[in-house]
Parts: structure tokens; C-alpha cells; sequence
């Protein structure tokens, strides 16, 4: 938790320079990226752990495509037309990089 803090912070302590929408898709890292992982891989073990990093990384590619499209398109597009394409964006990425997770993986059985 003292790691994600001080990540928070840093990224809260640049939020002048990097400006409110970098810094608060950054944010969402610090929790999900440095508290989740090390309670899985205690509690249920490194397999687990593998399914929960390929399960975020997949995770990702949805939030970056929602919000690339949403910064993309909001005045071209209105607001409910725009939430609409995003949202489908991000299904469709995290459908196609879904099946290339399903490759190789080690303790899927």
C-alpha cells in the first residue's frame, strides 16, 4: 500500500504538468497494478497470479481504447453517440486481445 501511495503521489504531485485526464487515467494504476497482484500470488499462488496480469493487461487495452476514442471523438460526436463508440471500442479490443492471452499459457488446463 506504502508503494501505491507513492506512486499516487508522484502522479498527483505532476498533475499540473501532465494536465487532469493523464493524470487521473494514471491513477487507476497504482491500486490495480501494485496492491492486487501481491495478495493474489500469496493467497492462491503464482498461476493465479499469471490468469489476474493477463486478466489486467487485457483489462487495459479496453480502458486505453474507451478513452482514446472518448478524447477523439467528444466534440465531433455528442456526448451519447461518442460513450456509444467508445464503449464498443473497447469490447472489441479487449476481444481481440483476449484471444491472443488464450496462446501458451502456462497452468490453463
Amino acid at each position: 500500500m506504502a508503494a501505491a501511495f507513492a506512486i499516487a503521489a508522484v502522479i498527483v504531485w505532476g498533475s499540473m504538468r501532465f494536465g487532469p485526464i493523464v493524470s487521473g487515467v494514471l491513477l487507476s494504476v497504482p491500486v490495480t497494478g501494485s496492491v492486487i497482484p501481491p495478495f493474489t500470488l500469496k493467497l492462491y499462488g503464482p498461476v493465479a497470479l499469471a490468469r489476474v496480469q493477463r486478466g489486467f493487461l487485457t483489462g487495459l487495452t479496453g480502458f486505453a481504447s474507451f478513452f482514446l476514442v472518448m478524447g477523439i471523438g467528444l466534440q465531433a460526436l455528442g456526448l451519447w453517440l461518442c460513450f456509444t463508440a467508445a464503449s464498443l471500442a473497447a469490447l472489441a479490443t479487449v476481444a481481440v486481445f483476449s484471444r491472443f492471452g488464450k496462446r501458451n499459457v502456462v497452468g490453463d488446463d
